[in-house]
């Protein structure tokens, strides 16, 4: 009875490890598609709005949606407003 609980607790344990790794995937997944989102939106708002403001603007707007660590990651630096940069 006692080596059934023990592999009862393993197969328990190597499902719970298979759930860890898929959640992973999908983290990793989603930030890459924020990222290729959020540079789909670059093109698009270059020459509607001041380049150097685009970082700024896009932060603004998908907050609650996209970090703005993960924002400003994925621009390069000029579409970020280098006067607001601490160094």
């Amino acid at each position: 009875m006692a080596e059934f609980k023990d592999y009862q607790d393993d197969e328990i344990n190597s499902l719970f490890n298979d759930a860890r790794k898929e959640l992973a995937k999908v983290d990793k997944d989603a930030k890459e598609l924020k990222k290729d989102i959020v540079k789909n939106l670059v093109k698009k708002l270059e020459g509607k709005i001041p380049k150097n403001t685009i970082c700024k603007k896009i932060v603004e707007e998908l907050d609650g949606k996209v970090s703005e660590t993960l924002i400003r990651e994925c621009l390069p630096e000029e579409y970020k407003n280098k006067r607001l940069r601490v160094v």
